[in-house]
């Protein structure tokens, strides 16, 4: 691990969001490597600007001042067609983390267990309708329970635990990461 020490500094940003990689001598920052993205795939900072739904000022901006969170980070890599790993130096294992949903945290005791959101993968989501929207989880051990958000007044965000077959209808219905057997099993 004290490698690893040597050829990352993570600046004093509370959400890591810079992060200098020393490469051949050199630091590169997330910047920088996104910038190599681009060239590679030869886009413009405007055309990835709009498939993030940014201002082209708001990336430029970001990219100037290495500001992008981690999630962001991600998400420029995937939209550019790349993905971020993190492999162990010394056993070449890949970390497997966790998906993080787009709602809010919710934790919350149901039946004796506590469900949350943030130490759970979430699986899909429905659609913003009408003040609402749910997303599936499944957490560490295995369990599958579905966040309800909602921007009622007086509304309250909450949890509901669910089975293996009503996990797997939902996600049927609004999952975009692969076929529910890649999920689930086969049926």
């Amino acid at each position: 691990m004290s490698g690893l020490v040597d050829k990352i500094d993570t600046l004093s940003s509370p959400e890591y969001n810079e992060v200098n990689i020393i490469l051949g001598g050199g630091n590169m920052t997330v910047a920088d490597i996104i910038r190599d993205a681009l060239k590679a795939k030869n886009w413009s900072q405007r055309e990835l600007a709009a498939k993030m739904g940014w201002s082209p000022q708001n990336l430029s901006g970001r990219l100037k001042n290495n500001s992008l969170s981690a999630e962001e980070w991600r998400k420029v890599a995937a939209i550019l067609g790349f993905e971020i790993k993190m492999v162990e130096i010394d056993s070449n294992e890949e970390l497997k983390t966790r998906k993080r949903g787009i709602g809010p945290r919710v934790r919350q005791m149901v039946n004796g267990v506590i469900y949350d959101t943030y130490k759970a993968d979430a699986l899909c989501h429905t659609l913003w309708t009408d003040g609402w929207f749910m997303e599936l989880y499944r957490d560490g051990e295995g369990r599958y329970f579905v966040a309800h958000y909602t921007d009622w007044k007086n509304g309250v965000n909450h949890i509901s635990p669910c089975s293996i077959e009503d996990a797997r209808r939902l996600y049927e219905q609004y999952g975009e990461d692969g076929d529910a057997d890649s999920v689930f099993g086969a049926a």
